[in-house]
């Protein structure tokens, strides 16, 4: 859990794509930055890759490149077949 308090009650609050926790009833600015990305921000990286996948045919090295992410992807145990 790093910074927070293991059976405390958190409030989430997301400010400009980052997350912050803080405990309930406790003022904004004791609040802890946690992370996060902006939908946005994943909206344009999967719109990367899927160009990156598109496009991958057109060169020898990134179409190697793109197999062997698939690859490690698959064996990394992240990866569901059919789920």
């Amino acid at each position: 859990m790093g910074r927070l308090k293991p059976g405390a009650t958190y409030v989430y609050e997301r400010v400009d794509g980052a997350v912050y926790a803080r405990e309930q009833g406790q003022p904004v600015h004791t609040r802890i930055d946690i992370g996060g990305t902006s939908i946005i921000e994943a909206l344009e990286k999967e719109k990367e890759w899927a160009e990156i996948y598109k496009d991958r045919k057109r060169s020898v090295a990134l179409e190697k490149a793109v197999e062997e992410t698939i690859i490690i992807y698959k064996l990394s145990g992240d990866y569901k077949d059919g789920v």
